[in-house]
């Protein structure tokens, strides 16, 4: 994203959404704020595959310079 706020990062599998995480960006880092995913999908472990994708885009976004350097945390819910 281009901007700081709250977003969804939506997940799918052969283009069917299976979870969806709403996220917040701020200047130093992701704040993983909620998950939702279709039951059928719970074998995946949602939560964790979650996680493990919102700490991998902020790995990126810091490699890639797409973020300012103080951008470098991730939060299971910071507020």
């Amino acid at each position: 994203p281009q901007a700081l706020g709250s977003y969804h990062m939506v997940h799918k599998i052969d283009g069917q959404v299976f979870m969806v995480g709403v996220i917040d960006l701020t200047d130093t880092c992701l704040s993983s704020v909620y998950l939702f995913y279709d039951p059928k999908f719970e074998f995946l472990s949602p939560g964790t595959l979650a996680a493990l994708r919102e700490i991998e885009y902020v790995r990126q976004a810091v490699k890639l310079g797409l973020a300012p350097p103080s951008f470098k945390f991730y939060y299971m819910g910071l507020y």
